[in-house]
C-alpha cells in the first residue's frame, strides 16, 4: 500500500453488535495491520473486477450479463457461532483454526446473505481513473484499492447499500445448499451456487428488487 489510512485499522472499526473494536477478535499476529474493508454496505459501494482475465474477479464481464442501474448485489459471508470466552483473552492463529474446526463439526458454521447493494451506476476506474471518480462518488476514497501502490483500478459498483439485522442461513457448506437458498434462486441455480462454494452466482431475473429484498428479511425472521 502507498498508504495506511486509519479506517482500514481493525483498531478503528467499531462492531455493530458489541460496541467493541474489531481488533477484538483479531489473532495476535494479525493484529495492527490494515484490513480490506470493502463491500463498505454502510456507503453503499463495492470495489471488485470483472470475471477473467487480468484480475480475475467476481463481477460479470459479458456485455449481455453486465450489472446496472436497478439490479441487486448480495454479498455472502462464511459466519460460525464461536463460544464467548474465546474472546476473553490473547489468543492465536492456531487457535483459531482448531477452535473453528471444531465449531464447525458440531455444525456451527453455515454460509448467510449478510446485505446487498441496490445498484445506481456501475463504474470502471481503469477507464474513468480515480480523480473523476472520486468526484462523482467522493465516498470511494474509503475502497482499499485507492491506497494500493501502482495501477489498482477496479470497478465500483454504486448505490443503495442495506445489512440484514439477522442474517440469513443459506447453506451448511460446500454442496449443502439450505432450503432458504433454494426459495431464493431456485433448485438448479442453488446448487451452481453451492458447486462454486459460494464465490458467486450467475446473473439472474428475480422480479421486482424490493419484493425480492423483502423476501430476504422474511425468511431471515423465522
Amino acid at each position: 500500500m502507498r498508504d495506511h489510512p486509519s479506517h482500514l485499522y481493525p483498531e478503528n472499526i467499531r462492531d455493530e453488535c458489541t460496541g467493541l473494536t474489531l481488533d477484538h477478535y483479531y489473532p495476535v499476529e494479525d493484529r495492527g495491520r490494515p484490513i480490506h474493508r470493502d463491500p463498505r454496505l454502510d456507503l453503499g459501494f463495492y470495489t471488485g473486477y470483472y470475471m477473467g482475465p487480468p484480475n480475475h474477479g467476481r463481477l460479470p464481464k459479458k456485455p449481455s450479463k453486465r450489472l446496472g442501474p436497478g439490479d441487486l448485489l448480495l454479498f455472502m459471508a462464511g459466519l460460525a457461532k464461536y463460544p464467548e470466552k474465546l474472546w476473553a483473552s490473547r489468543f492465536t492463529r492456531g487457535l483459531i483454526r482448531r477452535i473453528h474446526r471444531e465449531t464447525c463439526s458440531r455444525g456451527l458454521c453455515g454460509v448467510y446473505i449478510v446485505g446487498g447493494i441496490i445498484i445506481e451506476e456501475v463504474i470502471d476506474t481503469s477507464v474513468t481513473g480515480w480523480d473523476q471518480a472520486l468526484k462523482i462518488y467522493p465516498q470511494l476514497y474509503y475502497s482499499p484499492h485507492y491506497y494500493r501502490s501502482g495501477s489498482d483500478h477496479p470497478v465500483a459498483v454504486v448505490g443503495k447499500g442495506f445489512k440484514l439485522g439477522k442474517p440469513l442461513l443459506i447453506s451448511y457448506g460446500k454442496n449443502k445448499p439450505h432450503k432458504n437458498l433454494v426459495e431464493l434462486i431456485g433448485y438448479r441455480d442453488a446448487y451452481m451456487v453451492s458447486r462454486n462454494n459460494y464465490r458467486r452466482s450467475s446473473v439472474l431475473s428475480m422480479g421486482s428488487v424490493e419484493e425480492y429484498i423483502e423476501k430476504i428479511h422474511v425468511l431471515a425472521e423465522k
